[in-house]
């Protein structure tokens, strides 16, 4: 092998080298960017303003924005007017071998992946949370309702959402300010 070989082969080594180093120190700006595989959940105070009778009558709260709707934590109930009967009413036990075989029962509908998946859920006297999952609509409208789905209350608001933890590269927790909803009877 002649000089010259040697010299060629060195140069593309260092040439190789340099190049490497360059393209390590173009990514060492994102080396301090890890973002840790977690999730959070964001949430929306809701706080009813009213009379107590009227926040009383406040069955479950939604909260909407350009994607859907949340959905209550647990499915309100449907009114029933009617007391239950007395015991002496009620129907009599039948044996084993002869009662009607139960309807099996219906599935539940499947979440629709294009749609938010927000929670809402009371939090303490005439305050709801709606978690919003890792969303930060900027315009929503809130509603309550009365146990018969009766609207009580409606209002549109926006949201100024601030970050309380993780980073703009990564993303993290953010809150907003309570939003008001007045319930009058």
């Amino acid at each position: 092998m002649n000089a010259s070989g040697a010299r060629t082969r060195s140069g593309i080594a260092v040439l190789g080298g340099a190049v490497l180093a360059v393209l390590l120190t173009g990514c060492e700006p994102f080396a301090g960017q890890a973002c840790p595989a977690i999730g959070w959940i964001n949430a929306v105070e809701i706080r009813l303003d009213g009379s107590a009778d009227d926040v009383e009558r406040v069955a479950w709260v939604e909260l909407c924005d350009d994607l859907g709707c949340s959905t209550p934590a647990a499915p309100p109930a449907p009114p029933d007017d009617s007391p239950p009967p007395p015991p002496s009413l009620a129907t009599p036990a039948l044996p084993p071998s002869t009662l009607p075989s139960a309807a099996p029962a219906a599935p539940a509908s499947p979440h629709d992946p294009e749609a938010p998946y927000y929670r809402a859920e009371p939090d303490g006297a005439g305050r709801w949370r709606v978690q919003v999952g890792m969303s930060t609509p900027d315009t929503v409208t809130i509603r309550a309702f009365a146990a018969d789905s009766t609207v009580l209350a409606e209002a549109t608001a926006d949201l100024a959402w601030e970050r309380v933890g993780g980073s703009a590269a990564c993303g993290g927790p953010m809150v907003t300010e309570p939003l008001g909803l007045a319930i009058r009877g």
